[in-house]
């Protein structure tokens, strides 16, 4: 990391936190700077660079857009690359005399343009004070990021009459003391004073009581900034921003919350550039075109290039050409979902398969036998020896992780926000690349796989009767204005896969060493699409029943063989025994058990933090549609005590 004022070395941070926790328009605090990651329109890459770290991953670059991922790595320090670090928040103080301005007005400019010094206490006679950044920014919903308004705040305290209010132009240039009142508590103990005003004869001043308020700011407009991209020597600003401001803490979780996508390299991956290549020429889609126009289809058109009909021959897998032309030439373009739903069944197609292996080792499977005893709930269990997950970094939220563009609350709240619910509500770039950045995760896991037949069974079960089980929990999440994706995804299934998966990781976690928060979760299951006529979400035809459990970092570290050696068979039925025995009793029982309200706007039943959930990390549904008892049961009611998927008094005699 470099600063952009004068490509001084800042400090480094590791590879995958550029598409997670320091992304482009993320804060960091390094050792003398405080900073904002720059847009990657300004990532200082040669072009001789970028051919060393780009890599290829189609089914990404189909769905974001690009031609291809870059992924930095460690060096030299300075040696190939620079990633600029802008100087944020701009607003300092001193805690020596309490001086509060902007850095370039209080600040004495040190030799190496990093530390900054008070002005006021510098003395070469004597130790120097070094300026703190401020610790309050302000941002909207929008993504815009300024520093905070303290002249604004101060001059414009409900506590002066209107009438003695100066005008903005009139205190622009006023000089600010914060001060800090170790008799009080809390932000009232934090108190910002204007000493302009004091020099007139008048008390100015304001504690920050209320600056967190979502009212804090009414009259104070949003500066439609965005600090991380600048162009031609300019922060870049919007035209125009509705969107409320609100206080921030310069390390709170909610300045930066990143918006990323991944998936599973799929065997003959590499294969597909080459096919896009060849079915991109000019010439041959001339050739595709008329072919296809005389009534063949594109299979036909791939056996008579075979026979050498036409030139050229087939690069690759005649499979792998018309799949590569049904994703990037149909005529019918789809939708970003739906691009995303067909990756998802292309991995689980990938895990059902047995030969699924990759030349190039980044996908390595091994089938083995169910256990005996469990035969009849399970249908398929795979090692999944190897694996590589890309993940790709392609905008960012502040303060909200996700929200519904049409809930009146968040209007309320937050004012006008722009692509609400958007894919990329905020940008990392001003104006597109043909890239974006990404990291290669190596990793290992278990691919699981329910019986249908017995599925089948168990969801009539669980459906049957005047009060479904999961009525109350559907009910819940269709009231929720910001779980859209959880629409998609919410059935009776995916409740009992998505519990079945977190009380494995759990126990797992338990067996084999792993920290909780190192092992992911994927759940693969058949999608509900909304239908505008009849306003309900709908299952598509495919059926989908699998559970992905894996482990995968940026080296070696993720493919040991420890989480894959839990899925060999004797020690899968071992594994299984002890999930069950431990989902059948919790220490918050019969409290938890009984539950049918817990978590995120209750869409949990059976289901806590001493039993089921997960670090957020882990779960791809942030901790939400969770029961136990679709596993085991509810132990002790009569009612459910038959309702889990498990039967445990057949599997005891086992």
């Amino acid at each position: 990391m470099t600063n952009k004022n004068n490509l001084e070395w800042i400090g480094e941070i590791r590879n995958s936190q550029l598409v997670t926790t320091y992304g482009s328009g993320a804060l960091c605090d390094f050792p003398d700077v405080s900073g904002i990651i720059s847009g990657i329109n300004n990532w200082e890459i040669s072009k001789d660079d970028i051919v060393k770290l780009k890599f290829r991953e189609p089914n990404l670059e189909n769905l974001l857009g690009v031609d291809f991922f870059i992924q930095m790595i460690s060096d030299e320090k300075g040696k190939n690359f620079f990633i600029p670090v802008y100087r944020f928040p701009e607003w300092y103080y001193c805690p020596k005399c309490g001086s509060l301005n902007s850095y370039k007005q209080i600040s004495y400019k040190p030799e190496d343009n990093k530390i900054l010094y008070c002005e006021h206490c510098y003395d070469k006679d004597k130790e120097k004070v070094k300026l703190n950044p401020s610790r309050f920014i302000v941002a909207c919903a929008n993504g815009h990021l300024d520093d905070f308004p303290y002249l604004w705040w101060v001059h414009e305290n409900p506590a002066i009459p209107k009438e003695n209010r100066l005008q903005e132009e009139e205190y622009k240039n006023h000089k600010l003391q914060i001060i800090f009142d170790n008799t009080k508590e809390g932000l009232d103990g934090i108190v910002i004073k204007c000493l302009t005003c004091g020099k007139s004869g008048k008390t100015v001043q304001r504690n920050m009581q209320g600056c967190l308020n979502k009212d804090a700011f009414n009259g104070y407009f949003c500066q439609h900034k965005r600090p991380w991209i600048i162009f031609n020597n300019n922060v870049w600003k919007d035209s125009y921003c509705a969107a409320k401001p609100r206080t921030l803490l310069r390390s709170g979780n909610n300045v930066y919350y990143p918006v990323t996508e991944s998936t599973i390299t799929l065997p003959d991956a590499d294969s597909v550039p080459i096919a896009k290549e060849w079915l991109s020429r000019e010439n041959r889609q001339n050739d595709i075109i008329e072919y296809i126009m005389e009534g063949h289809t594109i299979e036909e058109y791939c056996e008579e290039v075979k026979k050498s009909r036409f030139s050229g021959g087939l690069p690759c897998a005649k499979e792998i050409i018309i799949d590569t032309f049904d994703r990037f030439f149909s005529e019918n373009e789809k939708s970003d979902n739906e691009k995303r739903r067909d990756l998802i069944k292309a991995e689980y197609c990938a895990l059902c398969q047995n030969d699924a292996n990759d030349k190039d080792k980044n996908f390595k499977i091994q089938e083995v036998d169910v256990p005996e005893k469990y035969s009849k709930y399970i249908s398929k269990v795979r090692l999944v020896k190897k694996l590589r997950e890309v993940q790709v970094l392609k905008g960012f939220n502040r303060i909200l992780p996700e929200f519904a563009k049409d809930d009146e609350n968040i209007k309320e709240q937050f004012g006008t926000i722009n692509n609400a619910y958007s894919e990329i509500d905020v940008p990392i770039e001003k104006y597109k690349k043909n890239w974006l950045p990404a990291i290669k995760l190596i990793g290992e896991g278990i691919f699981i796989e329910l019986n249908h037949e017995k599925l089948q069974e168990w969801k009539t079960l669980v459906s049957e009767g005047e009060n479904p089980r999961y009525e109350k929990m559907r009910k819940n999440l269709m009231k929720d204005p910001t779980g859209n994706k959880l629409k998609e995804k919410f059935s009776e299934q995916y409740v009992l896969l998505h519990t079945l998966s977190h009380l494995l990781i759990r126990q797992l976690a338990y067996d084999c060493g792993y920290n909780t928060a190192s092992i992911k979760e994927k759940i693969y299951t058949t999608f509900h699409i909304y239908n505008e006529e009849t306003k309900e979400y709908e299952p598509e035809e495919s059926e989908m029943a699998g559970i992905l459990i894996y482990t995968a970092s940026t080296d070696s570290d993720g493919s040991l063989g420890g989480l894959v050696r839990q899925g060999k068979t004797d020690n899968f039925e071992r594994l299984l025994d002890n999930t069950l025995e431990n989902a059948y009793w919790c220490s918050n029982d019969p409290v938890c058990s009984e539950s049918k309200g817990q978590g995120y706007r209750s869409l949990n039943y059976a289901a806590c933090h001493a039993c089921t959930l997960l670090p957020e990390t882990s779960c791809e549904s942030f901790n939400s549609l969770l029961d136990r008892a679709s596993v085991i049961g509810v132990p002790g009611h009569e009612e459910y005590e038959n309702f889990g998927f498990f039967d445990l008094e057949e599997l005891k005699n086992e």
